[in-house]
C-alpha cells in the first residue's frame, strides 16, 4: 500500500518506472555519467511497444507535478499489456 504525500508519491511513481525500464532495458532512465549529466539529459526510451513507452516517459518526467499517481499508471499499463 502506498501512503504519503503527493511528492512522495510523485518519487514512487518515479522509481517504479525507472524499475520497470531497468527490467527490459538493464539499465536505468539515464547513463550513468554523472550527476550533472543525469540532470540535463531525458533520454528516449526504446525496447517498449509506444503505448507503454508513452506511460513510462510520463511518470518520469522531471517534473513531479507532470506525473500521474501511480495508481493511474498501474491501471493504464495494465489495459495496454492487456490487449
Amino acid at each position: 500500500m502506498l501512503a504519503g504525500t503527493p511528492p512522495y508519491l510523485a518519487s514512487a511513481t518515479f522509481s517504479c518506472a525507472a524499475v520497470l525500464l531497468y527490467l527490459v532495458r538493464r539499465h536505468g532512465p539515464y547513463p550513468a555519467d554523472g550527476p550533472l549529466e543525469v540532470a540535463a539529459r531525458y533520454e528516449a526510451i526504446d525496447g517498449l511497444g509506444p503505448a507503454v513507452r508513452d506511460i513510462v516517459m510520463s511518470a518520469l518526467s522531471p517534473d513531479p507535478r507532470r506525473r500521474a499517481p501511480l495508481a493511474i499508471v498501474r491501471e493504464l499499463l495494465e489495459t495496454t499489456l492487456r490487449r
